[in-house]
């Protein structure tokens, strides 16, 4: 989903398309399609696919979005870990668990800091 410079190759109205539309199976391979650096344009997609009501989905964003580094992702997966699907919880506690301690002081720290919920 994303060119060699960077640049995502689908357009925010595109990944707010797969967010309204999407069925699960094309957000699951929109998700296996990001590689290792998040597009900019898909942060609203992340978040949508971190509450959706399929926990297929739910646990395969958890990655994507401490990839992401947003603090706002950061605070959905530590909540994923409390998700009553064995799966989504398991995954959300592994992410976190193994992010290097240097970035997870660092989002930690700036979240604490955040005035947002």
């Amino acid at each position: 989903m994303q060119r060699p410079d960077g640049a995502g190759l689908l357009s925010e109205s595109m990944w707010k398309y797969l967010m309204n539309n999407g069925s699960s199976q094309m957000l699951i391979a929109a998700l296996a399609a990001m590689g290792e650096a998040i597009p900019p344009d898909a942060q609203e997609f992340i978040e949508a696919c971190l509450n959706h009501p399929d926990p297929d989905i739910r646990a395969m964003a958890c990655e994507k979005a401490i990839k992401s580094g947003r603090p706002t992702h950061f605070a959905y997966v530590l909540n994923l870990i409390t998700d009553p699907d064995p799966l989504v919880a398991e995954t959300a506690f592994c992410v976190v668990r193994d992010m290097p301690v240097n970035e997870l002081s660092i989002i930690l720290d700036y979240a604490l800091g955040s005035p947002d919920e």
